[in-house]
This record gives structure tokens, C-alpha cells and sequence, in this order.
């Protein structure tokens, strides 16, 4: 019974054209499980069992919630079928990470590391030492930031542009800091790099994201 449920199941939701890889994988083991139980019901007791093998707390909720899933699909035809709880390992609300603020000192230490990076005669050690200035010094995402352009330079500040909530702002930064930002867009046309944006890589494209966090690790 439990075998042909999960069928019905999991082709309903592939023509749902849902990716349903992982999730078919969970149905499935859970149902070889139960099954070896002799169950011919989903029973929230060997839920719960089957969802604990998970390696992680992570992976034992997803586990969990992939189940949960298919005991309301059966339970439209069949209310013998139990329902599980759906936050039996953790408190139902992800914890947000805390933010971690950088010391002074600490800052000046990146920035010294950032001048470091290879090759040391590229324009590199100069994107990277400009970028994490500038985000020490305004506060701004990693993904605002590499999306500058050099228009977004304006008298009012940086003209920060689709923001988290999809909307535009200006930033107002020191002088200090405008005049690094064109230091950095002098050495880039002396090294015959020509681009929109204020920050690019090693091929003059647009700097990316991953590229930045792989040279802050």
C-alpha cells in the first residue's frame, strides 16, 4: 500500500515539473523502511525513527519535512495515516547568524593582506584592497558592492541600485573614500582595462561574488 502511494505520489509531483530529486529519494527510503516494519501506514513513531538517521540536525529535518509531505498527500484518501509534527528536531525558527564586527586593527590587517594577494603587479592586490575598504567603510553587501558602476559614484554618495528589499539608495561616503575609488579607476585605464563597473577581476570582467569571498578566505 505504502509502495503504490509513494508512486502516486512522487509522479504527481514531477508532473508538477517540481524538482523533486532529493525528496523522492527521502519518500522512497522512508517507505523501504515502514515497510520492513511491517507498516501499512505512515506511523508517526517510525517517522520520527527514520528522520533520526540523518548525519546532521539539518539533514534530519529535511528528512522530516519530506515525509511530513507525503502523510498529507495520503491522508487526502486515507485519514488512518498519521500526521507527524513537523519541528521534532529543532525549535521550528532558524537562528540567524550573528554578524561579526571587525576590529580596527583587524581591518588594517586585511587591507595590509589584500595588498599581498597575487600577482603583485596585476591590478588584483588594488581591486581587493579597494572593495574591503569600502565595505568597512560604508557598511554595504558584498553583492551591492561588486555591482557598482562607476556612474553610481555621484556627489550625494553611492547610488546603490535594487537593494535587498528592491530598492534604490544613495550611500554617502567620505572623501577619503571617493578618492580611493578613482585612484582605483585611474590604475585601471592605465593598465588598459576598460569597463562599466567600478570593480573587475583579473580578465576585466565584472568582479563576482564567489571571486571575492575566495580571496577574503
Amino acid at each position: 500500500m505504502l509502495n503504490q502511494h509513494a508512486n502516486d505520489y512522487i509522479q504527481l509531483r514531477q508532473m508538477g515539473d517540481f524538482k523533486y530529486k532529493q525528496q523522492e529519494i527521502y519518500v522512497r527510503s522512508f517507505v523501504r523502511f515502514a515497510c520492513e516494519r511491517g507498516d501499512s501506514y505512515i506511523h508517526t513513531d517510525t517517522v520520527i525513527e527514520w528522520a533520526a538517521l540523518g548525519a546532521s540536525a539539518n539533514n534530519r529535518e529535511d528528512r522530516l519535512r519530506s515525509i511530513v509531505a507525503f502523510a498529507r498527500h495520503c491522508r487526502v484518501e486515507d485519514d488512518s495515516h498519521e500526521l507527524p509534527p513537523t519541528h521534532v528536531f529543532s525549535s521550528g525558527r532558524k537562528k540567524r547568524p550573528v554578524a561579526y564586527t571587525f576590529s580596527p586593527d583587524e581591518i588594517k590587517q586585511i587591507l595590509a593582506a589584500a595588498l599581498k594577494l597575487e600577482p603583485c603587479a596585476s591590478l588584483r592586490p588594488v581591486t581587493y584592497y579597494t572593495l574591503f575598504g569600502l565595505l568597512a567603510s560604508t557598511g554595504l553587501r558584498i553583492g551591492e558592492a561588486v555591482r557598482l558602476r562607476q556612474d553610481d559614484i555621484t556627489a550625494d554618495g553611492l547610488f546603490i541600485r535594487e537593494t535587498k528589499f528592491k530598492k534604490n539608495r544613495i550611500v554617502p561616503i567620505h572623501t577619503t573614500t571617493v578618492n580611493v575609488l578613482n585612484q582605483y579607476l585611474t590604475l585601471q585605464k592605465q593598465l588598459g582595462v576598460s569597463s562599466k563597473q567600478i570593480f573587475v577581476g583579473m580578465n576585466g570582467q565584472p568582479l563576482r561574488q564567489a571571486w571575492a569571498r575566495h580571496a577574503f578566505h
